[in-house]
């Protein structure tokens, strides 16, 4: 049986205070039907393509929230490369899904982040998608 890795995204929204919860849910494939995310939530999440061995594939995973004026917004991304060696691409977008605002990639047990700070209220979507590893394993 193929084991696949375990992908942390963290979101921090910054605000006055933090809150820390571990919501029950399962990021959607396009931004139109993405998972809302709210001020603090940590979310664990796994993401497969184009080799799943017998997982379903679930090459990306979206996520929105809104911003209000002013609020700076932080996300976490980490790649715990557990069982196979993949890179992921993280990207931003403002009000809709063509507006990019920024875009990293993280590698292989490795994490990074992308903030942002707004000057009015402002819908935030973040995209995270699985590309090919060693050997096409997108794990």
């Amino acid at each position: 049986m193929k084991k696949l890795p375990c992908l942390i995204t963290t979101f921090f929204l910054l605000s006055q205070a933090l809150f820390f919860t571990m919501p029950s849910v399962i990021a959607d494939d396009t931004s139109q039907t993405a998972n809302a995310i709210s001020n603090g939530d940590t979310i664990t999440e796994w993401i497969c393509s184009p080799d799943c061995g017998s997982e379903t594939v679930d090459a990306i995973d979206w996520y929105s929230t809104t911003l209000q004026a002013n609020q700076p917004a932080q996300i976490f991304i980490e790649n715990l490369n557990d069982f196979s060696a993949v890179e992921l691409s993280a990207s931003l977008f403002l009000e809709n899904d063509t507006n990019l605002n920024s875009s990293v990639n993280i590698g292989s047990n490795d994490n990074n982040s992308l903030s942002i700070n707004v000057q009015q209220e402002t819908q935030l979507f973040i995209s995270i998608e699985a590309n090919d590893g060693f050997s096409l394993d997108g794990t």
